[in-house]
């Protein structure tokens, strides 16, 4: 059981472990964060993040992830992750904004993608 574990694979499970953790912490502290400035404490939506609570959240994770590499590293991490996110998130995209688009396969069946 244990013994046949692959060192690698242990590594990768780790790694991977460490990499969500930083995210999910990261995403709630950055609700609890905005919760207390907009006076909605405790944060109580888990479905429904807005546009600043994932920018603020990514800044935080852009920092964490070079927290090794010095306080520059981590400021400038934090801003393209943050800048990142928010023009995936704002920034129009025609392959994004399509709202229905209608697949007919020949045999009178039609899929809906929205």
């Amino acid at each position: 059981p244990l013994g046949r574990w692959s060192p690698r694979g242990l590594r990768w499970g780790l790694s991977w472990g460490q990499t969500s953790a930083i995210f999910g912490g990261c995403d709630q502290a950055a609700k609890h964060i905005i919760g207390l400035f907009n006076g909605n404490y405790p944060y109580q939506t888990d479905d429904d993040d807005d546009t600043w609570t994932v920018v603020l959240s990514s800044v935080a994770a852009g920092a964490c992830f070079k927290r090794k590499e010095g306080v520059k590293q981590m400021i400038q991490s934090g801003i393209f992750y943050g800048l990142i996110v928010y023009a995936m998130r704002e920034v129009p995209s025609p392959l994004l904004d399509a709202t229905d688009v209608v697949i007919d396969d020949g045999k009178n069946d039609k899929w809906y993608l929205k």
